[in-house]
């Protein structure tokens, strides 16, 4: 993510610097594909965080659900040496 943001300044710089030499238009003169590939990239990277913010709630979900199973065993077992204390 870093390289990406890092890539798109550079990118910007060096239009704003052919806009300058050109009397202040810019003029984008790249070919249309790399319009294209750029788009690719950022759109890319959106999904990566969207995927990885997904797949965190996923893992959070599990997690928890694992911990409440694990909890109710403790209970139950609990319960399971009183009744055997109790009866003992």
């Amino acid at each position: 993510m870093f390289f990406l943001r890092i890539s798109l300044l550079f990118a910007a710089y060096s239009v704003v610097r052919q806009a300058e030499k050109k009397g202040g238009v810019i003029m984008f003169s790249l070919p249309w594909w790399i319009y294209l590939v750029v788009a690719g990239i950022i759109f890319s990277g959106y999904m990566t965080v969207r995927t990885a913010a997904k797949e965190r709630e996923i893992d959070e979900a599990f997690v928890e659900k694992e911990g409440e199973i694990y909890m109710e065993r403790i209970r139950k077992e609990r319960e399971r040496r009183q009744r055997e204390a109790k009866s003992l």
